[in-house]
């Protein structure tokens, strides 16, 4: 396997167990500040980041991981009523959104910066 592709795997899947734990624990996020509904940037940045490095590292692997990620995000959310935790249909669009960004922002740098291979040593 790829070097691109073990990092693609290994992140997607260190940032999925973050976000799974850090939403399926009973302590809420604390409130950003003054910003009313701040848990929908939470949830933006966190499938935003999750997104990320398949967008830039296996662009070709989206077809697959965006639909993995929505029905992640959607399983979190069936799921936080079983920790104290409240579901929303808004938290789950919040994750579309940034799942978009994500994607976005992962191939435009993958355009703009490729991965740097290294070189082979004779």
């Amino acid at each position: 396997m790829r070097l691109q592709s073990k990092l693609a795997l290994g992140l997607s899947c260190l940032i999925a167990t973050a976000i799974a734990v850090l939403t399926l624990t009973p302590v809420p996020a604390p409130p950003l500040g003054s910003v009313a509904e701040s848990d929908k940037i939470y949830h933006m940045v966190a499938f935003g980041v999750l997104a990320f490095p398949m967008a830039y590292l296996r662009p070709r692997w989206l077809m697959l991981a965006v639909p993995a990620y929505l029905a992640f995000g959607g399983l979190i959310e069936i799921l936080q009523p079983f920790v104290g935790r409240d579901r929303s249909l808004g938290d789950w669009v919040a994750d579309l959104i940034g799942l978009g960004i994500g994607v976005v922002i992962g191939l435009a740098a993958g355009r703009f910066v490729p991965f740097a291979r290294p070189r082979m040593r004779r």
